[in-house]
């Protein structure tokens, strides 16, 4: 009996050590305008545009930052597109609350598995859309809180689906007033550029790593004795 205790211990330890340790943020650079047939990209450096998805190290709530990083003042961003994958949560169960920054038009986050397009970079799951320049290089950062059942960062670090021939993405966004004229317009695409810290694992998880490194040191102790 005793020894199935101990047994008990290791396994417990193991299973610890193996509990996956996601990343507890990761940030969306803009370098590539893909929409093509004589799109013109922004005029500024790139990144264009950094998306920031943190989940400070524990599931249920995400803060999600939105910056204009490199856009003139006179080109804004209609259109904002991310993805979302969690198999016990629908996208459209997510709650977002808004925190700052030039926030998108009342009623203008669109929630739908794979109901937004970007040109032909694929179909998206959350869709913001702002009114004529309220987001544009001069502005400050948008700031979302996003909370669901078991939501990370990493719920968000999905490539859209296919619809097109202009690659997926994690993010894309549609870019207005671009060029001299102020008449042009692009899709750019955004992919991981930075992952944040692992999260330190939750006193459970040590509880448990603690007495499965008891076990095996007490069950290797007595075999030692025998």
């Amino acid at each position: 009996m005793k020894k199935l205790f101990l047994c008990i211990f290791v396994v417990t330890g193991f299973i610890a050590l193996a509990v996956p340790i996601q990343a507890a943020s990761f940030t969306v650079g803009f370098y590539d305008e893909f929409s093509g047939d004589g799109a013109k990209p922004p005029e500024g450096p790139t990144p264009w545009l950094v998306a920031t998805f943190d989940d400070g190290g524990s599931p249920g709530s995400v803060a999600l930052t939105m910056a204009a990083t490199n856009l003139t003042d006179k080109e804004w961003v209609s259109d904002w597109y991310f993805n979302f994958f969690d198999p016990g949560l629908s996208v459209i169960d997510l709650v977002f609350t808004y925190i700052s920054g030039s926030g998108p038009e009342p009623g203008g986050i669109k929630l739908s598995n794979n109901g937004s397009k970007a040109d032909g970079g694929g179909l998206y799951d959350i869709q913001f859309s702002w009114n004529n320049g309220d987001l544009t290089g001069d502005d400050i950062p948008v700031e979302y809180s996003i909370t669901g059942d078991s939501i990370v960062a990493d719920s968000f670090n999905e490539l859209s689906s296919q619809s097109g021939g202009n690659g997926t993405w994690v993010s894309a966004a549609h870019i207005q007033s671009i060029g001299d004229d102020n008449e042009g317009s692009g899709f750019i695409g955004g992919l991981i550029t930075t992952e944040g810290p692992a999260p330190i694992p939750e006193p459970a998880t040590l509880l448990l790593l603690g007495v499965g490194l008891v076990g095996l040191a007490g069950f290797g102790r007595k075999k030692l004795i025998k």
